[in-house]
C-alpha cells in the first residue's frame, strides 16, 4: 500500500476527492461501522482483508476486529486505531502497514508478501479445456485428493480415480 488509510469526515462520492479527511483523530464511535469481533478496552483495532497485487479487499462481516489469528487464516490486517475507555470508541491512527500470520508469529509484512500469500493459496488451482477446473491439495493432479469441475459435473478424486461423481446422477465409489 503506497498511501495510509484516511478517516473521511463526510461522504466521498465516486472519483471526487474529500475535503475534510485526517490521518488521525481522536474519537470515533467504531460500533456504527459494521461488527466489530471481540472490541476490548486499550486493544488494536484492525481491518481485516486480502491482499491481491497492489489491491487490500475487506472481508466479510466481522471485517473489524481486535482479534489477531495464530495460525495463518489467509487474511492480512491494518491496524486502524486503539480502543480507548470502552469497547466502542477508538483513537483512529492512520496506517499504511500491513500485517498477517506469519512464520510462526503474527506480525508486518509487506505488500509483495502479502501478495505471495494469496497466489500461494491459488497454487493448487488447474484449468484446460479437456479436464475443467482442478482443486488440489498437493499442487499436483495425479496424486492427493482433489475436485475436478467440468460443465457436466464434479468428481472428488484420489490422483485420478474418482470416488464419487455428482452430475445428472450421483455416483459413489
Amino acid at each position: 500500500m503506497s498511501y495510509p488509510l484516511l478517516y473521511a469526515g463526510s461522504n466521498i462520492d465516486a472519483n471526487k476527492t474529500g475535503d475534510n479527511n485526517y490521518l488521525q483523530i481522536n474519537s470515533i464511535n467504531a460500533s456504527t461501522s459494521g461488527t466489530i469481533q471481540s472490541g476490548a478496552n486499550y486493544a488494536v483495532l484492525y481491518l481485516k482483508g486480502t491482499v491481491v497485487g497492489n489491491t487490500f479487499t475487506i472481508s466479510a462481516s466481522p471485517y473489524l476486529t481486535t482479534v489477531v489469528p495464530s495460525t495463518d487464516n489467509g487474511y492480512c490486517y491494518i491496524p486502524i486505531g486503539t480502543f480507548y475507555n470502552s469497547t466502542t470508541n477508538i483513537y483512529f491512527n492512520s496506517s499504511n502497514q500491513l500485517y498477517a500470520y506469519k512464520d510462526g508469529a503474527f506480525g508486518p509484512v509487506s505488500i509483495r508478501e502479502a501478495s505471495a500469500a494469496a497466489k500461494t493459496a491459488t497454487n493448487y488451482l488447474y484449468f484446460d479445456s479437456t479436464n475443467g477446473l482442478v482443486v488440489s491439495q498437493t499442487g499436483k493432479v495425479s496424486t492427493g485428493y482433489n475436485t475436478q469441475i467440468t460443465s457436466t459435473g464434479m468428481n472428488i478424486r484420489n490422483g485420478t480415480t474418482t470416488l464419487a461423481s455428482y452430475g445428472s446422477s450421483i455416483t459413489l465409489g
